[in-house]
């Protein structure tokens, strides 16, 4: 068998971003952020189920678009036209504009059934707001790391499994030193210590005589 080594993903470059300017909510409600392609791999059906329960003190912001086609982009459109508690505001093009979208929000949404490792919650974490995902590889691994919960993808949907947002706790500098082993330099020594060793361990055969 060949042996098998694991990275912190591509690497997180928080050079790329805004400063994080988000501050603690001044009122009881909250406002909730789900940013992501939208479709069933992504659990978009669970988002709206959790749209048609928000309490009336939530507010839930959306970004994003349709892995394919615009089938979940439209239903968002047109709730937003409707429901006061749901803005939409589409595909975001630059980190800029991420940054833009996580200083509005309390709390990061991020579902998903299947996930390398997910960018989209290092910058929910770098702009200093608790996440919650699903329970599946890539995900689950990012939320062991910082302490937030994750569910099965089938319950995202049932609001009152994790809309207590007030219990997950708050932004604290561990964030920040936790986020340095995602980061592109830490990546980038995890990469040179495989070449390392590959050197090391693998030498080629002498040219025959």
């Amino acid at each position: 068998r060949r042996p098998v080594t694991q990275i912190n993903g591509s690497g997180f470059n928080k050079s790329l971003y805004g400063t994080p300017t988000r501050t603690p909510p001044q009122s009881p409600g909250k406002v909730i952020g789900h940013m992501s392609r939208f479709g069933t791999s992504k659990c978009t059906d669970e988002i709206l189920k959790l749209i048609e329960t928000l309490p009336p003190d939530y507010r839930i912001i959306i970004a994003g678009k349709d892995i394919s086609g615009s089938f979940y982009s439209h239903q968002f459109y047109q709730m937003a036209e409707t429901n006061p508690q749901v803005e939409m505001i589409g595909f975001l093009e630059t980190p800029k504009e991420v940054s833009s979208f996580f200083n509005r929000i309390d709390v990061f949404l991020y579902p998903s059934i299947r996930e390398g490792l997910p960018i989209t919650l290092l910058e929910s974490i770098y702009h200093k707001v608790p996440f919650l995902t699903t329970n599946v590889a890539g995900c689950i691994d990012i939320s062991n790391s910082f302490g937030f919960p994750a569910c099965a993808p089938e319950d995202f949907g049932t609001q009152d499994k994790h809309l207590r947002i007030d219990t997950w706790g708050t932004y604290t500098p561990r964030w920040n030193e936790i986020l340095e082993d995602y980061t592109t330099a830490h990546v980038q020594k995890q990469f040179e210590a495989i070449f390392a060793q590959v050197a090391t361990t693998h030498h080629p055969q002498s040219p025959s005589t």
